[in-house]
């Protein structure tokens, strides 16, 4: 006789996942996602660091370009309250610093110009400061963006058409920053202040031949205030001479703008902001340590340089640190031991 099969039969054998094998199979998933994890993130940091050096290395080409064009290097501008005027070109009459100098050999060629011609307001030079340069952002660190004024008075420059009133940001304003430093010797100098308050001042050759503040003969780097610095100058050896690198910034002050070292914008004169020293070896950003002198970088291990002959190079933050101290010198006499850096 035959026997029927009900429903239930059917259900019990249809060969369904039990609980323990749904824990086994989401215990097996969770050990693979592990190990895939750090090879993925590893991969990802790969690509930035690529980045990173392509950005190093763009700009040194736009450093050598302009340095072909004008006889110089990018000069290094006044101070922080002065950004780069169109009208006063590339020498120690330039209140811009490195970064505005490159402009004309960048995507932001029009930029650079802006105000050209004695028509320098209030609005062209928050549209230059507000302008962001994509080169001059690590994608390790953070991306191409503006931020936020975050200081006392919001002071931008003194210069509009050479009058002597300071710009004021308004309530709000953002501005561009760079996570690039241009390498102005291995002293421990890299500000002296804000610079003259009156273009007639700046025009005094009194005025910053007659400073002596403390650290002025340690500037033996290729950018700083009012530097003019040729090829010839860098007797130590273009491929041993630090032009620009990455600079140290603390890991909570990415957005912030509440330290010296990341409260101005990219195109302003000699600061901290935009020039760094070997004076110490580079370091790691870390949480709650500010340095507003040293190189350093986001990424692990190591940090990028371009050198004087557009090389870049990566240096190990275990760099010994007389060796790296040499290669932020232009004309020490010499000559750098290469393989002391931790350099890939």
């Amino acid at each position: 006789m035959l026997c029927c099969r009900t429903n239930h039969d059917v259900l019990r054998q249809s060969g369904g996942f039990t609980l323990v094998e749904l824990l086994v199979v989401i215990t097996i998933i969770g050990v693979l996602v592990a190990m895939l994890l750090p090879a993925v993130n590893s991969a990802r940091e790969s690509a930035r660091n690529v980045q990173c050096k392509n950005n190093l290395k763009q700009l040194a080409d736009a450093m050598l370009a302009s340095e072909e064009a004008q006889g110089i290097f990018p000069t290094g501008g006044w101070g922080w309250f002065w950004d780069g005027d169109p009208d006063r070109g590339y020498g120690n009459q330039q209140p811009g610093g490195w970064i505005y100098n490159i402009l004309p050999n960048t995507e932001l060629a029009a930029v650079h110009d802006l105000g050209m011609g004695g028509n320098s307001t209030t609005a062209t030079v928050l549209q230059l400061v507000s302008t962001a340069l994509p080169l001059t952002s690590c994608p390790t660190r953070r991306r191409p963006a503006l931020y936020p004024m975050s200081w006392g008075s919001n002071v931008i420059a003194y210069n509009v058409t050479g009058g002597n009133s300071p710009i004021t940001a308004p309530a709000g304003f953002k501005v561009a920053r760079t996570d690039y430093a241009g390498c102005c010797g291995d002293g421990g100098t890299n500000q002296y202040g804000p610079g003259p308050n009156t273009v007639s001042k700046s025009d005094q050759a009194s005025y910053f031949q007659g400073r002596t503040l403390s650290g002025f003969a340690t500037l033996d780097g290729v950018t700083f205030e009012q530097s003019t610095i040729r090829k010839d100058d860098i007797t130590d050896g273009a491929s041993q001479t630090i032009m620009i690198g990455e600079k140290y910034l603390g890991a909570d002050s990415y957005g912030t703008g509440h330290v010296g070292a990341d409260n101005e914008n990219e195109y302003v004169g000699f600061d901290n902001d935009t020039f760094r020293t070997t004076g110490l070896p580079p370091k790691q950003d870390r949480w709650g340590l500010d340095d507003e002198i040293s190189f350093g970088s986001a990424h692990p291990n190591a940090a990028n340089f371009a050198l004087c002959d557009g090389s870049t190079l990566t240096i190990n933050y275990a760099v010994d640190k007389n060796t790296f101290r040499m290669l932020g010198t232009r004309n020490e006499g010499t000559a750098v031991d290469m393989s002391k850096l931790g350099a890939f």
